[in-house]
């Protein structure tokens, strides 16, 4: 019985360690060959190791059942945007300054901080030289740099439920939305947005086809 109960004693001093959380010495008894195993001492470690298993269990489930925190209320985003759009136009109204039919290709990227406050509202700013669009027209086969220099900065609103953020930005008297994905710790948001138009209205009159796609990441920068 004596050797039984030292390797019992032995094997629980061994194997759960690697799952069990920190057990100290004074809490258990060592065991040596031909020293009789006493129940009290058996008991004294079998008790502290149990308890350190235990308290591991209840910190791995309270971990497991924990909702993350992915608001995005006092933090910062820099935001990177890359964009595409293509349009075709038909032929446009007589005086007007585009005479012929067109098609227009173009090409951007945009670079960005969002910072959410309480309250649903949020600042929005671009720094000098990070909003750049580049765009190629047919018939007279040009290349146009549409890049905005200057520095811009503006209050939007957002309204976020669970992992889904929408931000609205407003725009010539008009509003638009942009949704974004939350990850789960509220590190990133992510959007992907496309739009297409069968009658789109151009500057010179004439009506076609427009398609625009963009891909927006956003990583978290700090409070």
């Amino acid at each position: 019985m004596k050797k039984l109960l030292t390797t019992s004693a032995a094997l629980l001093l061994t194997v759960p360690m690697a799952m069990a959380g920190t057990v100290g010495s004074s809490d258990i008894t060592t065991f040596e060959s031909g020293t009789a195993a006493r129940a009290a001492d058996v008991n004294a470690t079998i008790s502290a190791l149990v308890a350190a298993i235990n308290d591991n269990a209840d910190r791995l489930t309270a971990l497991e059942q924990a909702t993350p925190d992915n608001s995005v209320v006092g933090n910062s985003y820099q935001l990177l945007s890359i964009n595409s759009s293509i349009a075709a136009g038909g032929v446009p109204p007589e005086g007007s300054f585009n005479a012929h039919a067109f098609t227009n290709v173009s090409n951007g990227s945009l670079k960005a901080t969002i910072s959410f406050s309480e309250g649903g509202s949020a600042n929005f700013s671009i720094a000098a030289g990070d909003d750049a669009e580049y765009e190629v027209n047919i018939p007279d086969n040009k290349l146009r740099n549409y890049s905005d220099e200057p520095a811009e900065s503006q209050t939007v609103t957002y309204v976020q439920n669970g992992s889904v953020v929408v931000v609205s930005f407003p725009e010539d008297g008009t509003v638009f939305d942009v949704e974004f994905l939350v990850s789960g710790d509220g590190s990133l948001l992510t959007s992907a947005n496309k739009e297409y138009d069968a009658n789109a209205s151009f500057d010179d009159g004439s009506s076609g086809e427009l398609a625009f796609v963009e891909l927006i990441i956003g990583t978290r920068t700090g409070n």
